[in-house]
């Protein structure tokens, strides 16, 4: 039985994303967010009760943050002509541990914020950044999506993601 439960907790890692924590030392600031954002997510789990119960409130977990990153790229995209007009950063369709974001839990809520580029189609410059804050209230289930900020940004080749990687 113990065996069952080491692949279900690795399989819970794994459906959280978390093998982005394993990336080279110059990802460390976005890695080091990561990390929060996942402790955020497997607190929300400790007093779930035995081990079955938490690992399927961490598959939950993982469902509802890869929901949250959908619902602020969509939201970006469409406050922005639509995906006929604009792409998002790679990050925003990956796997959610690398999409920029941080999570926070206040009251019955758990609020999602992230902060992503996007650039008009066949073009090489991120030229609009979007802040969309999304939360989901425990206690109704429901969604709430809130655009923070959506600003044009002087033009420049790299994603939010590879920034905070200092990639560029």
């Amino acid at each position: 039985m113990k065996a069952i439960h080491s692949i279900a907790l690795f399989l819970s890692v794994s459906t959280l994303s978390l093998g982005a924590i394993a990336q080279p030392s110059t990802s460390a600031p976005l890695v080091n967010e990561s990390r929060k954002a996942i402790d955020v997510l497997v607190e929300l789990c400790e007093s779930a009760g035995d081990s079955d119960a938490r690992f399927r409130c961490l598959l939950t977990q993982g469902e509802r943050l890869n929901r949250a990153k959908n619902l602020a790229r969509q939201r970006g995209e469409q406050e922005n002509g639509g995906v006929t007009f604009v792409e998002t950063e790679p990050s925003m369709h990956g796997p959610s541990s690398e999409s920029p974001y941080t999570i926070s839990t206040p009251d019955d809520q758990i609020e999602y914020r992230f902060t992503f580029r996007m650039r008009p189609r066949a073009t090489e410059d991120y030229t609009q950044q979007a802040e969309i804050l999304v939360t989901y209230s425990t206690s109704t289930r429901a969604w709430d999506v809130i655009t923070v900020s959506n600003e044009a940004i002087a033009p420049t080749p790299c994603s939010y993601s590879d920034e905070q990687r200092n990639v560029c």
